[in-house]
């Protein structure tokens, strides 16, 4: 299904305005790229959705950081954020969170999700037993 999708994205991709502009620049346009994105966008979506269906009957709710770095928050939104800002110096920082999750009545952030589509192989390594003599 996967691969599907894939090579569906790769081929919508290389008739898109993005790619045909690449072209025209002398350019080779990267479904690649695009691919990464376009995963992680609908993993998020994915999250969302899943979470928002079993944490809402509890009284929480789901949001981005995308959501919260926009230019005109709601009342609900802006609080959560000014919950989740980070100071650093003088300036507030969002942090990178893929997923915020804070309960709908107080606002309160009780949890943030950060989810990644991919995983490179030997980023984890067993630990090895080291005899010192």
């Amino acid at each position: 299904m996967l691969e599907k999708a894939r090579s569906k994205h790769k081929a919508d991709y290389l008739k898109s305005d993005k790619a045909k502009k690449l072209i025209s620049q002398g350019k080779e346009p990267d479904p690649e790229q695009s691919w990464k994105s376009f995963k992680g966008k609908n993993l998020q979506r994915l999250l969302t959705d899943v979470l928002q269906d079993y944490l809402g009957p509890m009284g929480y709710s789901v949001t981005s950081d995308d959501n919260l770095e926009k230019a005109r928050l709601d009342e609900e939104s802006s609080a959560v954020m000014r919950n989740v800002l980070v100071m650093f110096g003088g300036y507030g920082v969002v942090p990178d969170a893929d997923l915020i999750i804070y309960e709908k009545e107080s606002r309160k952030v009780v949890a943030i999700v950060s989810a990644k589509v991919t995983f490179v192989r030997g980023s984890l390594k067993q630990p090895e037993p080291q005899v010192k003599g």
